[in-house]
């Protein structure tokens, strides 16, 4: 019985320390989980997600990195969200100019790797990554006769980051489409399509679909048709009330503005409702104002959004752009007086 208990002891240490020491490059740095693989169907995959920010008009900018942030992604940043108590980072990625217009379609490697850096940055601080794809105007506006491009662009994300741990990365397939040029029904089958894909070298990774467009209203009307596939994740968006976010009125906070949202746009209750009757987690992608509203209004606006957060049941990221819409000031590394503690973060729930 002894020599049984050494026997699995050795192994214990043996499969630990498989688990710690990879030599696989992308997975370097990736190991700080030393208890192995977490379970990741979209409902847990949510839960550890909690709050994150966007890495706004860095790679999105569809004429480059500092064409819209003058500044670039820098590792310093991912420290800094680490350290204030986010778990997450949505990076937005437009793609178009950066892959050929033909078949084989081949991504620029030179791209494809600074991405990856910045998901390395990311992940070595146990930060998740949401990966998406951004403004793709080409395939947003004819996404039937662009449907090979699209199809071989998420081939090729897929195949490059299938070893990032599927509990620090997940797959986003599209932000915003078009009303004007795609369909419900197309929407579906695209989602479906891209999915497969995904599906040939990431069989477990989560995947977060979205309805046409920002996608709240058409959620609740019941016109996103889900696969069925435990790692889905269904996303919105919400700037509501656009007079508000955008600065027009400056003040928020009645309980008129708060029913606003509970009811009207986005309708967390109804959100809420579909959430529980299509059994699939919620991911809130984008929210935010100006920084031209009043300081104490944005503030007490964010709080509700956390708030709402944890009481529903699902997660979300800041819309940070480095810009009006910035909480973080790249040029002090400061956060915007009193905005983690109305994001109900601290340093302690941060991951190590």
């Amino acid at each position: 019985m002894r020599c049984t208990r050494n026997l699995w002891r050795f192994l214990s240490v043996l499969v630990f320390s498989c688990g710690i020491f990879q030599c696989d490059d992308d997975t370097k740095g990736l190991t700080n989980n030393l208890l192995g693989p977490k379970p990741n169907t979209g409902w847990e995959m949510i839960a550890r997600m909690g709050t994150g920010i966007n890495l706004g008009n860095v790679f999105d900018a569809p004429g480059g990195e500092t064409t819209w942030r003058r500044e670039p992604a820098a590792e310093w940043e991912m420290e800094v969200i680490r350290n204030a108590g986010f778990r997450h980072v949505r990076l937005p990625v437009t793609w178009g100019a950066h892959f050929g217009n033909e078949s084989p379609y081949a991504i620029d490697l030179k791209f494809m790797e600074r991405i990856a850096q910045v998901v390395k940055w990311a992940t070595d601080r146990n930060l998740i990554v949401v990966l998406n794809a951004m403004h793709e105007e080409w395939f947003k506006k004819d996404p039937v006769g662009q449907a090979a491009r699209f199809d071989a662009l998420w081939r090729q994300i897929a195949s490059r980051f299938k070893a990032v741990p599927n509990e620090l990365l997940v797959f986003e397939v599209l932000n915003e489409s078009e009303k004007e040029h795609i369909s419900d029904e197309q929407t579906n089958v695209m989602n479906q399509r891209i999915l497969r894909i995904i599906r040939e070298s990431n069989p477990t990774r989560g995947v977060i679909i979205g309805a046409v467009g920002d996608n709240a209203g058409r959620l609740r009307e019941g016109r996103l048709k889900l696969p069925e596939d435990p790692y889905i994740i269904a996303t919105f968006h919400s700037y509501d009330p656009w007079s508000f976010c955008s600065a027009q009125v400056k003040t928020w906070g009645t309980e008129t503005d708060r029913q606003y949202l509970m009811n009207h746009e986005p309708n967390f209750v109804a959100l809420k409702k579909w959430s529980e009757t299509n059994k699939c987690p919620l991911y809130l992608g984008e929210f935010g104002t100006s920084g031209k509203v009043d300081p104490a209004a944005r503030l007490s606006y964010y709080r509700f959004y956390a708030q709402q957060a944890a009481l529903l049941g699902f997660c979300l990221a800041v819309w940070d752009d480095g810009g009006d819409m910035k909480i973080l000031d790249r040029q002090t590394r400061e956060w915007v007086p009193g905005m983690i503690n109305a994001l109900g973060l601290s340093p302690a729930d941060g991951v190590r």
